[in-house]
């Protein structure tokens, strides 16, 4: 049997293309995969004698050609964080999703972009650290739990992704930042009214100067906000 050549082909979901025609029957063939994505793909082998005769075999089961890249992404809900607003384990969040094969894993980094330097789950380095992700359902959603005590005022935070599939590809995602501000806003200047006054109009027009990027609310006498 081993001087007769056989035929290679692979099953593409809708009909069989040739790999290989002619080929020594030796046992093994190193096949270059295609860059294709099938999730019913078949493998078969036909080998024809010297008289004419025919014989085949294919795949008992299906497997899957999975070429295309994961998807991943950062999700940081607000663009600032402080100490009332930030969530140990729920504000470093993200979604992945691989149609083919599904995803296997997904990274992160996490940089300080003031200094440049990467938190590797227990402190900061100069090295970049992939830090895995904590999932429930595939990594369709993830999270990252960071103490924001690790976190220094007036930074700005990028977050990256990496997400490998099941079929080995890779691909970083898209990133998303936060600037953590644990610091009280200079308190905000009125300019008019400058001194008390009497009003007798549906509207009066308040004017003063804050903080950037600080809520400003504005309060009655009994304390309720009129304006925020």
């Amino acid at each position: 049997m081993a001087d007769i050549p056989i035929t290679l082909e692979y099953y593409n979901g809708s009909n069989w293309q040739i790999i290989k025609t002619g080929e020594e029957n030796d046992g093994t063939y190193d096949w270059a995969v295609p860059s294709l994505d099938i999730n019913t793909a078949k493998i078969r082998i036909t080998a024809v004698d010297k008289a004419g005769n025919t014989g085949n075999d294919e795949s008992n089961n299906a497997f899957t050609i999975d070429s295309t890249n994961p998807e991943s992404a950062v999700t940081i809900a607000n663009d600032y964080y402080g100490p009332n607003t930030w969530v140990n384990n729920a504000t470093i969040n993200g979604t992945a999703s691989d149609n083919l094969s599904g995803v296997d894993s997904v990274t992160i980094t996490i940089q300080n972009d003031s200094n440049g330097k990467y938190w590797d789950g227990d402190s900061w380095e100069t090295n970049a650290t992939d830090i895995p992700v904590i999932t429930s359902n595939n990594y369709a959603a993830w999270t990252y739990t960071m103490d924001d005590a690790n976190l220094t005022d007036g930074v700005t935070y990028t977050i990256t992704p990496t997400a490998v599939d099941n079929a080995g590809n890779s691909v970083i995602g898209t990133s998303d930042s936060f600037t953590y501000d644990s610091s009280a806003p200079d308190a905000p200047i009125v300019s008019t009214p400058s001194s008390a006054v009497v009003i007798n109009a549906d509207t009066y027009t308040i004017t003063g100067t804050a903080e950037a990027n600080s809520l400003v609310q504005i309060y009655k006498k009994d304390s309720s906000v009129v304006k925020s």
